[in-house]
Parts: C-alpha cells; sequence; structure tokens
C-alpha cells in the first residue's frame, strides 16, 4: 500500500510540471530574456557541433572568437545536457527544463522522506520548491536552474553516509557535487556546501563538539577533492578564462549588489506579483518570490510551534538568506563583501533566494507534519497566522494605494489571493471540525496548493511558436550572404531607445529577433564582433567598452579593422553624416555596410613594435594607422622581420570550431587573421609550429617566409588536455569504487 502512494506520488508530482509547462509539450518553446539571447543560441551551438563529432571548445561567432568550453554556463560536460544530441532543437530544450523540474520535484520528495515527513508533506514540499518562484524563475537562466536542483541529491547522500556505507555515499555524493558545478553556477554549489557543513555539523551531532567537527572536516573534505578531480576537464579551463576575464579583480560594491532584493518584494511571500509580458518591463531578477500561501502558513506553523534542531536550522537559514538576498539594503551583505574572499566575483544578492526556497519547502513539510498531528488543538494558532498574514497583506496594499512610489507595486491586491485565502480557511475549517479526515484534509491541501501555484506562475514563462527560431528573419538573407567571411555589430545602446518608446518586453523580444541582437543570429551562423557572454574576458570587455564609448567615426573605424561588414542601429539620426561621407552605405533602414572592412585573413609586409596592449589599442585608433601596411605587435615577441613585400591569402576556412585553415603566397611578411588571441591557440605553418603573436591588440598574427604556405591554426588549451586526463581517470576509479563498496543485501543463514 505504501509503495503505491509513493508511486501515485511520483506521478501527481511529474503531472504538476507538466501541467506548469504545457505549451512545452507541443509545439512552443521558451524565449522570455535569456532564453533568446544566451541559452537557445548557445545550446543550439553546442547541439551542431556535437552532431558533426566536434567538441567545442571555441566559438568563433562571438567577439570575433571566444572561449565556449571554458565559459562554465555552457553546460558541455553537463550530464543532462546529452538531450541536446540526441532530440532536435527547440524540442531538445522543452525536454530539458521540464525534466529539471521533475527532478527537483523528485529529489525534494525523497529528501523530506528521509526526514520521517509523511507522503502529503513530501508533496508539499517538492511542490513548494518545484513550482515556487525561485526555480519558476530560473527557467530562463537556465545555468541556474541546472546547478539550483541538486543540492537534496548532496543532502541524501551525506543523510545515508552516516551509517554503514559512508564510503559508497561519500562517492555518490561527490558525483551530484560534481555534477552542480558543471551545471554552471559555482556560487549555488557554494552555497551547497556551506549548508551540508553547518547542517551535519549542528544538527547530526552525536559526539563532541571537536571530534564532530573533525569527522565532518574530513568527510566534507574527501568528498571535495574527489568532486574536483571529477570536474577537472571543466574546472582548469573555466579558472583560467577566470583568471583572463574581469571577475578577477571583483566588481565594486555598487555593482555586486545592482540585483539587490527590494524590501517591498517581502509581501511577494504572501501573494505573486502581477506579470504582464505586453507591459513595460519593470522585472527584477527573480520574477517572483512566491512559494504557496499554504506552504507559507505550514512554514510559520513550524518556526512558531516546532522544537526541533532540524526546524532551528533552516529557520536560520531562511532568516538569513533573506538578510543577505536584501544586499545593499542591509548592512549584513556589506560585511559579507569585505569578509569573504572571492565573494567580490559574484553578483546578484538576490541568487541567496536559493537558500530561502528550500528553507521555506522543508519548513512546510515539518509544519504540515505538525498541523496533521495536533489537529483540533492546533486551531487557534493555525487561523491567528491566516489572520496575521491577510492584515500584513492588507497594510501594503493600502500603503500601495496611499503613496505613488513605483517601487509598491510588489504590493498588488488581488481577488486571486482572496480568493485562496478563503479556500485555504474552509480547508483547515472542516479539518478542525472533523468533517475532513487526515487522508481527505492531506489530499485537498496538496491540490490546492499545486492549484495555487501553477495559476500563480504558469505566465511567468511566455512562449512563442518554435518557428520563432527556426524561421530565419528577414535580415539574415542579406546579411547572411558571406556570414563565414565577415561579421556584424549590432549597435546594443540602441536598447535604451527602444525602451524610451515605451516598448513592452513582448516587444523587445521581437526586436531582438528581428535586428539580430546578439547571441540570436549565431543561429543562423553569423558572425558578431560583439556578443554576450557569462564570464567576460578582458578582451571582450575591452571590445565592448571600445565599442559603446567611442565616437562614431573612431567606432566605424574599429569595426572596419575588425571584418564588420555590416552595422545594425536604431539611431540613425547620428549615423547619416557618416553615410553622407561615405564610411557608411545605407542598406535598409537601421541596416548600414561598411565599404572598407578588412577581410577576415591578410598579408602585411611590415611591423611597429609597441610596450603593450593599451599603445596598441591607441596605435590603431589613429587615423594615419594603416592595417594593410604594417600590423602592431607587442614588446617581447620574438620579430623575424621588419620590412618585407607582404604577400596575399589565397583561402582560408574553419575547420570545425576549433581549427582555421589557410593558405597564403608570401613575399615575406605577416599573416594577420582576424580572430581573438587568447591562451591555447597554435599556429602551424607547413606542419612546423611557429610562434604566434597577438597582434592590433587583439588578434593573432604569424611570420611567413616568403613561398607558398599552408597555416593551421587549432586551439586545444593545456588546462583542458590535463583535465580530461584527470577527470577521466577519477572517474574511472570511483566508478571501481562503487562498485567496490556498494551496499549489498545480507542472505540471512539457513
Amino acid at each position: 500500500m505504501k509503495k503505491s502512494m509513493e508511486i501515485c506520488a511520483f506521478f501527481y508530482l511529474t503531472a504538476s510540471v507538466l501541467v506548469l509547462f504545457l505549451p512545452l509539450l507541443g509545439h512552443h518553446t521558451l524565449f522570455f530574456r535569456d532564453i533568446q539571447l544566451l541559452f537557445m543560441p548557445m545550446k543550439h551551438f553546442l547541439a551542431e557541433f556535437w552532431r558533426q563529432g566536434e567538441l567545442p571548445l571555441w566559438n568563433p561567432e562571438l567577439f570575433c572568437g571566444a572561449p565556449f568550453l571554458s565559459d562554465i554556463q555552457t553546460g558541455v560536460f553537463y550530464p543532462l545536457s546529452i538531450v541536446f544530441y540526441l532530440v532536435p532543437m527547440p524540442y531538445a530544450l522543452n525536454m530539458f527544463i521540464i525534466t529539471h523540474y521533475i527532478i527537483a520535484a523528485c529529489l525534494v520528495y525523497a529528501l523530506t522522506r528521509h526526514w520521517n515527513c509523511s507522503i502529503p508533506a513530501a508533496c508539499l514540499a517538492a511542490l513548494c520548491f518545484t513550482l515556487g518562484g525561485y526555480l519558476v524563475s530560473t527557467a530562463n537562466v537556465l545555468n541556474n536552474l541546472q546547478s539550483a536542483i541538486w543540492l537534496p541529491a548532496v543532502f541524501l547522500c551525506f543523510e545515508k553516509g552516516r551509517g554503514r556505507h559512508t564510503l559508497f555515499y561519500g562517492l555518490l555524493g561527490a558525483i551530484f557535487l560534481a555534477i552542480q558545478f558543471l551545471g554552471g553556477e559555482p556560487q549555488l554549489l557554494l552555497f551547497t556546501l556551506l549548508l551540508v557543513f553547518t547542517y551535519n555539523l549542528l544538527v547530526n551531532r552525536q559526539t563532541g563538539w571537536l571530534q564532530h567537527l573533525s569527522k565532518i572536516s574530513i568527510v566534507l573534505a574527501f568528498i571535495g577533492i574527489v568532486g574536483i578531480a571529477l570536474v577537472t576537464v571543466q574546472l582548469l579551463p573555466s579558472w583560467e578564462m577566470f583568471r583572463h576575464s574581469i571577475r578577477a579583480t571583483g566588481f565594486n560594491f555598487q555593482e555586486a549588489t545592482k540585483f539587490s532584493l527590494n524590501p517591498l518584494a517581502l509581501f511577494q511571500l504572501l501573494s505573486p506579483p502581477s506579470f504582464d509580458i505586453y507591459g513595460k518591463e519593470q522585472f527584477a531578477w527573480l520574477l517572483s518570490n512566491y512559494f504557496g500561501l499554504m506552504p507559507l502558513v505550514f512554514s510559520i506553523s513550524a518556526i512558531l510551534f516546532v522544537k526541533d534542531a532540524r526546524i532551528k536550522f533552516w529557520t536560520a537559514c531562511l532568516f538569513v538568506s533573506l538578510a543577505l538576498a536584501l544586499g545593499k539594503h542591509t548592512p549584513l551583505f556589506f560585511l559579507l563583501y569585505k569578509a569573504i574572499p572571492f565573494s567580490n566575483s559574484f553578483r546578484f544578492p538576490e541568487k541567496f533566494m536559493f537558500i530561502c526556497a528550500y528553507s521555506i519547502a522543508f519548513l512546510a513539510a515539518f509544519g504540515f507534519d505538525y498541523i496533521l498531528e495536533r489537529g483540533i488543538r492546533g486551531n487557534k494558532r493555525v487561523i491567528s497566522i491566516f489572520v496575521f498574514l491577510v492584515v500584513l497583506f492588507l497594510v501594503g496594499a493600502i500603503i500601495r494605494t496611499s503613496c505613488s512610489l513605483p517601487a509598491l507595486d510588489y504590493v498588488s491586491p488581488s481577488v486571486r489571493f482572496f480568493l485562496f485565502v478563503c479556500v485555504s480557511l474552509l480547508c483547515i475549517f472542516l479539518f478542525f471540525k472533523k468533517v475532513l479526515n487526515k487522508s481527505t484534509f492531506s489530499i485537498l491541501v496538496v491540490v490546492v496548493s499545486t492549484v495555487d501555484l501553477i495559476l500563480a506562475h504558469m505566465p511567468f514563462n511566455p512562449v512563442v511558436p518554435k518557428e520563432f527560431y527556426t524561421d530565419e528573419p528577414k535580415l539574415v538573407h542579406t546579411v547572411g550572404k558571406n556570414k563565414d567571411s565577415e561579421r556584424i555589430f549590432v549597435q546594443t545602446d540602441s536598447y535604451g531607445n527602444l525602451q524610451r518608446r515605451h516598448q513592452s518586453s513582448f516587444s523587445l523580444q521581437h526586436l531582438w529577433r528581428h535586428y539580430l541582437w546578439p547571441n540570436t543570429g549565431t543561429l543562423y551562423d553569423i558572425s558578431y564582433v560583439n556578443g554576450i557572454g557569462g564570464t567576460e574576458a578582458r578582451y571582450q570587455w575591452l571590445v565592448t567598452e571600445l565599442l559603446e564609448k567611442l565616437n562614431l567615426k573612431k567606432r566605424i573605424r574599429f569595426l572596419e579593422l575588425t571584418n564588420t561588414r555590416y552595422l545594425i542601429a536604431m539611431g540613425p539620426e547620428a549615423i547619416e553624416s557618416e553615410v553622407r561621407a561615405g564610411r557608411l552605405k545605407r542598406i535598409q533602414q537601421n541596416l548600414y555596410q561598411l565599404p572598407c572592412a578588412l577581410p577576415r585573413a591578410y598579408m602585411v609586409p611590415a611591423v611597429k613594435m609597441v610596450r603593450d596592449r593599451a599603445r596598441a589599442v591607441e596605435e590603431i585608433l589613429k587615423d594615419q594607422f594603416d592595417p594593410r601596411q604594417y600590423v602592431v605587435l607587442e614588446k617581447g615577441s620574438q620579430v623575424s622581420l621588419m620590412y618585407g613585400e607582404g604577400g596575399e591569402v589565397l583561402d582560408m576556412s574553419y575547420a570545425g570550431p576549433n581549427k582555421v585553415n589557410a593558405t597564403a603566397q608570401s613575399l615575406g611578411g605577416y599573416l594577420v587573421l582576424l580572430d581573438s588571441f587568447y591562451p591555447g591557440w597554435r599556429v602551424f605553418v607547413n606542419g612546423d609550429e611557429r610562434e604566434l603573436f597577438r597582434a592590433n591588440g587583439f588578434f593573432r598574427a604569424v611570420f611567413l617566409e616568403p613561398g607558398m604556405h599552408q597555416i593551421v591554426f587549432t586551439y586545444q588549451p593545456q588546462s583542458f588536455v590535463w583535465g580530461l586526463r584527470i577527470s577521466f581517470f577519477s572517474l574511472c576509479l570511483v566508478m571501481i569504487g562503487l562498485w567496490v563498496w556498494r551496499p549489498k543485501r545480507h542472505v540471512p543463514n539457513t
């Protein structure tokens, strides 16, 4: 009987997730915010080269070329990414997202059941987290979704590892930590490690403090070392990219706290915020902080009335995470920012709601079981909590109606809120009056909470027909004619112009697609001089800064030096003078051609040496700089020729994402390839490796003696090579260890 109920619970949780994402089961897919700009192009790029048998270490289509695998958000080695190899896009993306929500529900359910919660209470906790505001908001921020769901699995391994099979569950826990890291959000991994350590230290203590601390530290260190060994293939390239990124020096406090939780957003714990994609965009990083009315009531019941070490722990986690999520609105975050190493490398204090979401879910399960056990003896306490929450919400609503501050839009009175208050009170009242027995009441609570959360959050992930991605925008037929040899630049500072025109979020998303906003064009193999990246390398940041801050004349000059043929801009007034001067050619509305753009690869006869990259950039922006006559190199390069006669590049092509082939007839000079210079690139001339130079501050160059040459540029960083070896060897050892130390059934003696 119990087993059948567990199976029914699993099917119910799965069905609830499918209802929430019902449009994704047909011919629709997600497009809102980061999905369209970042994750759909990223996953499409990954799937395209996987099917060709290539491992995409490099992406030649963004920022004049950028590391792909090294950007941890790409999830190249994340196990569930296999779906992008097996299923065509965009159906693969739909399946990928839905699978994560089902896994999240099952893992929360399994952990709360392990903590001896009843089946209905475990279902409520699973629904509260899976359909709650935090996880629903991460559907369009995939790296957070990929990492957020694995905390219960790590906790479960630690819990089970306290028994006889410590090594087996320790290795299993290391695997789940590795998966969480490969998901692409290291901040959530740090939260998980901190929670696991403090929970086992404070809640599961069975011996003296010092002995227990030593044991927990040893176990966690073992699991951490194994986990690190498993992910070295991702960790080493990502660390190398981090060292070359703007994050290495950290963000200032203002940038780090840009997305702090507004204190008034705490009212969203009572009722979901209004969401209108057809209205003006005013959304925070987290779209909603609502976890259901009844789960909130049960959570408060657990906090106030249940005396248990686990309740105290998750209560403390709840309040601390809320305080840290407030960011600049509380001194606690400032102390964290100043005191903890590397904390200034992370942004978005709202990510601390990750801890809050789990805390409320677990507390809801404990509180629900408390109500079921207390029965009629707890009626006054629960009803008083309801009354308090309603009064609190009404106070916020009154303040909103009497004050014109835009921030008070977080307090949104609705008929739906009061309807669910009435339904919830009725269910509890009938249970206390013994009209409903425990089973019926449990089912009603779970169903009402499910309906509440689905109705609240279904609009938060709007969908479009799959043709939104599969059909090419009209501009592709113009700028995509020579897509393998020329780049485009989309003037992203026009975003402010679009906002000032009072465009709705829905309209903005469609304009992004129409005007091939970075990175949307990578779906159609269009190359950009700019782009959007997660871990932005310094050269990417410098390119972005130049393109945003240079005046229009110098911006056009820089674009010509980067093989950019087309400019897309939504502010044509400032461009008319450049069109009249002949530096730009109008193709159609908002689309311009740069007639003097350089080819992707060319030969130059001479070289000019400068001190560093800053001087190189300064040199190439001078009006007298002639890129066809000389290349700017930096001191320290072993220059073989100062003057020659140049030559001609006869052919250039990309052999996959990680290799460039070229044929050149040299008369003595340098071949300049207008692809980004980055550690890990090597060049071979007629089979012999040569020194690769950083040319013109950003690009690559190699010296060629007179004669015909075959040139091959390859990207295979040593960080990846060594990481792959270590990870493969570690995975083999872990698999052997799991087999050797697996739990065995004891056969009774006859």
